[in-house]
């Protein structure tokens, strides 16, 4: 009998969490702590070296977001399904993987200039597609503008600027998360890097609301120009039933080094990582 979306997604997604006290004192491995939620915590694995960045001495964005990849994985955290809309090189769903291998990812990125890149991380892991497509809340078709890398504007740039500036645009096909993951199991985690795109990306992931466990979004802390600023998104979350659990990304701008963008990570109000407050 085949499995359904949602059916056992517990046993895979916390692993040992079900466990007796006895089974516990047997475990082999003397540094396992069981807390309050009861999770199985190894406190070894999130012992991430803190380096420093060379921007006003600020944690490197890569250790945050390994940081909390480790925690989930501390506490048995597996997910079946990983969705990393907004792509790019794939070092995002690297860092994943490198923590959570047996997982399936889908990889959405619009740029077919990164297809080098993305045919070798689908080459490495068990399972993974690549789908050269947008994301949105509505199936269609909008122009994408191609700038430098780490823009990340592409789809709200207006048509006069790329004129003005000598930009290439290109008609570019828009999907929505109900959509995507339709043929596939739940995503336990998903990150919405949309070029701009991100809260309306979420209008079109209405089956995956309250399912999900972790959403990463990112959030502008000046008007950028269209990018979803930091106090909307956190009400757009709320709203919707995530609340803030973590940064993972911090992106400063060069003209002063002022914290502009930041990765945001949001858990399900009452879900698998929302399910205590106990220090």
């Amino acid at each position: 009998m085949g499995r359904s979306r949602a059916s056992g997604r517990r046993d895979r997604v916390v692993e040992g969490a079900a466990a007796s006290p006895d089974a516990r004192a047997r475990s082999p491995v003397p540094e396992m702590l069981v807390n309050g939620a009861g999770f199985e915590h190894d406190s070894r694995a999130t012992s991430v070296p803190e380096t420093v960045g060379p921007d006003l001495a600020t944690p490197s964005p890569s250790v945050l977001r390994l940081r909390l990849f480790r925690q989930l994985r501390s506490m048995r955290f597996r997910p079946w399904h990983i969705v990393d809309a907004g792509v790019y090189q794939g070092d995002w769903s690297r860092g994943a993987s490198a923590v959570s291998p047996e997982a399936r990812y889908t990889l959405i990125e619009p740029q077919a200039e990164m297809r080098p890149h993305l045919d070798a991380f689908c080459a490495g892991v068990a399972d993974a597609r690549w789908l050269p497509v947008g994301v949105a809340g509505e199936i269609g078709e909008r122009v994408f503008t191609v700038t430098s890398p780490g823009d990340g504007r592409g789809f709200i740039y207006p048509d006069s600027y790329a004129r003005e500036h000598g930009l290439e645009q290109r008609p570019v096909q828009l999907r929505n998360l109900d959509e995507i993951c339709a043929d596939r199991p739940m995503p336990e985690i998903v990150k919405l890097d949309a070029e701009g795109l991100e809260v309306e990306a979420m209008a079109g992931a209405r089956s995956l609301i309250g399912q999900t466990e972790l959403f990463f979004l990112e959030a502008a802390l000046f008007d950028f120009g269209g990018r979803p600023l930091f106090h909307g998104v956190l009400d757009t979350m709320r709203r919707l039933g995530y609340e803030f659990y973590d940064i993972t990304d911090l992106n400063r701008r060069p003209i002063d080094m002022a914290l502009g963008m930041v990765e945001l990570a949001f858990a399900r109000r009452a879900g698998l990582l929302r399910d205590h407050a106990r220090w």
